[in-house]
């Protein structure tokens, strides 16, 4: 954590920040994370952050976006293999956040894509990995693709890392 904290910190001060994201940590290295801001900040810096975490941490989660100032919570990403697994959602979008789910099970995915839309979050697919399996085949990239047409998560163009990921795999 201590490295990527320090290198994130040396590109927020490059001329090219403009072109950063948010640092994006998993949910449970919150305390690392902090410790190693605390130790390079400088008075009054900020930083924008992506939680990785499971909905059903969202009381923890929105508790932790309203208290913190310094890292400062404005989206989580999940995942939803089932509609159960969206429970904690909607608490998290009233509270402001962005929230993106990634459907593990494109089959399923016309479902949790609906609540999801009625819910105000968002959804992705992965895209790819460290092994041959993490990628899916481009029949799942397009179906996912089409579900978000019909559920008007998309504009008409898709999204520039899908468009990269069918790129890629052709």
């Amino acid at each position: 954590m201590a490295d990527a904290v320090l290198e994130y910190a040396q590109h927020r001060a490059a001329p090219d920040n403009w072109a950063l994201g948010r640092f994006v940590v998993p949910f449970p290295r919150w305390n690392d994370l902090m410790s190693n801001f605390e130790s390079i900040a400088r008075a009054g810096e900020w930083w924008p952050v992506s939680l990785l975490a499971a909905a059903h941490e969202s009381e923890r989660i929105c508790e932790l976006a309203e208290h913190s100032t310094e890292l400062r919570v404005e989206s989580v990403e999940t995942k939803a293999t089932t509609i159960a697994d969206l429970a904690g959602v909607k608490p998290m979008v009233e509270r402001g956040l962005s929230v993106v789910a990634e459907s593990s099970r494109i089959k399923e995915f016309e479902e949790i894509a609906l609540v999801l839309k009625r819910m105000g979050a968002a959804a992705k697919i992965r895209t790819g990995g460290v092994t041959a399996d993490a990628f899916p085949d481009p029949e799942q990239v397009l179906a996912f693709m089409k579900t978000c047409r019909r559920r008007e998560f998309a504009s008409r163009r898709p999204p520039a890392c899908i468009t990269r990921c069918v790129v890629s795999i052709r």
